[in-house]
């Protein structure tokens, strides 16, 4: 009986997001995975794709919805293949697929010399068939065309139209501060600052804002000692932090799946049976349990790169290392856990597979709250943040920008990324402030989950 209450209030959560989503439907876009005539590796050329995909998604929040593969994949005709109709057709895919517009690309050489590259990027309006733009950008490697893929993919949306931007890039560091007086060239070796573009963030610096009916809260500029003596947390470093916001819990199902419902974001990997589940035993592939996707539980089961374009979609990032940490020190206190340095327990974190046996809703352990009110910054679920893995703090930074090896911080699927913050399946030790560990960025587990981080001025 108990399941199936929790069966009925899941299937109603899902028609009141269906609901919601249709009083406004926004125009969909698919962007098409890029066609490689090259000798260009697949894992190049399926990292560009991503990169075009994500930079499209962002300049365009709030005027279209950006399909996800997922979506494309689901919504072809039984029997249709994508490559049935790329390059040719791409007017006809995108009506297959009920986009709006589509972009289509295509990688090629060019010239006498076998590694001059050519990708060229093509917008049509699905409806009238209308080419509305097209652009190109040359170079030898995937990484000469990193850089150039972000003023490519705002020159597409502005020739067709679709977006407005104003004559200065809003550059946002990863500590989230919006800097407008940048120059749209970027130097080639700040791999550690973004460049997209975002609405405003708040005017004045309040204590508590709601984006997108989530709760943030705001972390004042600091400095604080970040890491720890043990082996991956050292060496000890005094740490810069400009002021952002954080939100106040991990982000829920029930925020998560506006975003699926919105066809930005991917189902959760609950009923695919690729999500690590701890059994009281063994870790274990199977399918999720209902007590687990809760309208108010923190969603898991998703990848680095899934909890990123949630983020994106909402127009802030995952917090860098330096960020989270920044945060779960009560805003760099020297505290082992966020409340203090008074060991675990039940009172005021989800841990150890002792206090619940599964993840709880959100902010349900208020006794372990940060000073400003952030909620399971310690137990419940691991946090993705922004950075790379990377074994120690050896020559990393006194500033709070993510470490990452490229300037989008994407990495392959079998790339390792950070999470922090202990989960309801560990021990306390993984949840102080310092503990931190690396995985794939494909990896999805019941255990780890994400927050968001949002720029301040």
């Amino acid at each position: 009986m108990r399941y199936l209450l929790l069966l009925l209030i899941f299937l109603n959560i899902q028609v009141v997001f269906a609901q919601k989503v249709s009083d406004k439907q926004a125009e969909r876009m698919a962007v098409l995975q890029i066609q490689n005539q090259t000798k260009l590796s697949a894992s190049d050329v399926s990292f560009l794709s991503t990169l075009l995909q994500e930079e499209i998604q962002v300049l365009g929040r709030n005027k279209f919805v950006v399909m996800t593969q997922e979506n494309i994949l689901t919504l072809l005709p039984p029997g249709q293949k994508l490559e049935d109709c790329m390059g040719t057709c791409e007017v006809d895919t995108g009506r297959l697929l009920g986009a709006s517009y589509l972009v289509s690309a295509k990688l090629s050489y060019f010239g006498t010399q076998k590694n001059n590259l050519r990708l060229t990027i093509r917008l049509h309006e699905t409806k009238t068939g209308e080419l509305l733009a097209s652009h190109n950008i040359k170079g030898t490697t995937a990484e000469d065309m990193e850089p150039q893929i972000k003023d490519l993919a705002t020159k597409i949306l502005q020739d067709a139209k679709l977006i407005e931007v104003q004559g200065v890039l809003a550059v946002i560091g990863s500590n989230g501060t919006i800097d407008r007086e940048m120059p749209t060239t970027i130097p080639p070796t700040t791999t550690d600052i973004r460049p997209i573009y975002a609405p405003p963030p708040p005017e004045k610096q309040e204590s508590q804002i709601k984006i997108n009916q989530i709760d943030f809260i705001y972390l004042k500029d600091g400095a604080f000692l970040m890491g720890s003596e043990a082996k991956e947390e050292s060496p000890m470093r005094i740490v810069n932090i400009k002021g952002f916001y954080l939100s106040k819990s991990e982000i829920t199902v029930g925020q998560y799946m506006k975003c699926v419902q919105a066809g930005a974001c991917t189902t959760p990997h609950w009923k695919d049976n690729t999500c690590w589940f701890w059994d009281g035993y063994n870790w274990v592939h199977q399918e999720i349990a209902l007590t687990f996707i809760g309208e108010n539980k923190p969603v898991a089961c998703i990848s680095w790169h899934e909890a990123r374009s949630f983020a994106k979609w909402i127009g802030g990032d995952l917090p860098t290392e330096a960020q989270w940490e920044y945060a779960a020190k009560s805003g760099g206190q020297s505290v082992k856990y966020p409340w203090g340095n008074s060991e675990p327990t039940c009172s005021k974190l989800n841990y150890n597979y002792n206090c619940v046996k599964a993840s709880s809703d959100v902010c349900s352990f208020t006794q372990g709250n940060s000073s400003q009110g952030l909620c399971d910054m310690s137990g419940n679920v691991y946090e993705w943040v922004l950075d790379d893995w990377i074994e120690n703090y050896e020559n990393a930074p006194n500033h709070e920008l993510a470490r990452c090896k490229n300037q989008s911080c994407i990495v392959a699927p079998d790339e390792k990324k950070i999470y922090r913050g202990g989960s309801w399946v560990h021990l306390g030790d993984y949840a102080k402030t310092t503990f931190r560990y690396g995985d794939t960025s494909n990896a999805v587990s019941i255990a780890i989950g994400f927050r968001v981080a949002y720029p301040a001025r």
